[in-house]
């Protein structure tokens, strides 16, 4: 399954070894629920207001960050981020706050993704544009109900986007095996899907689920190189709590949340950029402004 660093061809859910002496640092160092204490970070940054990113979101930056707390405040100011740049557009991500490269980052930000994610601080996968991204605790609700919340369930339903053919077979495969068998961990998933050798298509087919929040990782089997792999599941299983606030959530209310913050940090939306980036369908209904 795929991970978010470059790599050789066919090297699935291995760890690179550029990354694997930073990965036994992140055993000792932030192990699940054990996450590095004693960050300097000021708090008080995961309340930013609107107002605070009058000068962009790199105001938000918390001066150094060297921890998954102060990554997770860093996250949490801005809302939601990507690990690398977007190109075209200046959203906030992890490797500009850190002066690091879209590869780089990943020798800090390796462990705190897992753990950040599996402690349900914040919400983690392939969703903005299928890059890498850090939604924040506060906006997660807003994303799933901006997707596919009342008049856009289609959206987040894989039958009817397999039978109009805006969802790939592997795909739905995927997700109707899932349903059934609760956290399977990607080679097991793959076998017993019939997608063992499916490679690049079985890739595509889990940034398909990601973006659309039907599916995220839950767990991990091991964090050495040679037992490194990701445990899958429904992302409404795992974060029940967001996805019973987004039911509650008027699409044309999350979008409007969502839209603010994009202003604030300097970026005009519209329905083009939209679509790319959070793969969002407008409707009569929300371009009448209705709840």
């Amino acid at each position: 399954m795929v991970l978010e660093v470059p790599r050789a061809k066919g090297a699935g859910d291995r760890l690179p070894k550029a990354l694997s002496a930073g990965a036994e640092l992140a055993k000792g160092s932030s192990a699940r629920g054990q996450l590095p204490k004693g960050s300097s970070v000021d708090r008080g940054l995961a309340k930013a207001s609107d107002a605070s990113i009058a000068g962009g979101w790199r105001v938000l930056v918390p001066g150094p960050i060297g921890d998954a707390d102060a990554a997770l405040a860093f996250v949490d100011a801005c809302g939601f981020c990507t690990t690398g740049p977007v190109p075209g557009i200046d959203l906030p991500n992890l490797a500009d706050a850190l002066n690091a490269t879209a590869f780089s980052v990943w020798y800090s930000a390796w462990g705190w993704k897992d753990d950040l994610h599996f402690d349900k601080r914040l919400y983690y996968g392939r969703l903005i544009r299928a890059q890498p991204t850090f939604i924040s605790l506060d906006y997660l609700p807003d994303f799933i109900a901006a997707l596919g919340g009342r008049g856009q369930e289609v959206e987040r339903d894989p039958e009817r986007l397999y039978q109009a053919g805006r969802l790939s077979r592997e795909a739905f495969v995927l997700y109707q095996y899932l349903v059934e068998h609760p956290e399977q961990s990607s080679r097991d998933l793959r076998a017993r899907t019939g997608l063992r050798h499916a490679g690049a298509a079985a890739e595509r087919a889990v940034h398909e689920l990601q973006r659309r929040f039907l599916i995220c990782k839950v767990d991990l089997t091991g964090r050495t190189r040679g037992t490194y792999s990701y445990v899958w599941d429904l992302a409404e299983r795992f974060f029940t709590d967001a996805f019973e606030q987004a039911r509650g959530t008027a699409p044309s209310v999350a979008r409007g949340r969502i839209r603010e913050r994009l202003e604030g940090f300097g970026i005009k939306s519209t329905p083009a950029l939209e679509a790319r980036l959070f793969l969002w369908q407008p409707s009569p209904t929300l371009e009448r402004g209705e709840p």
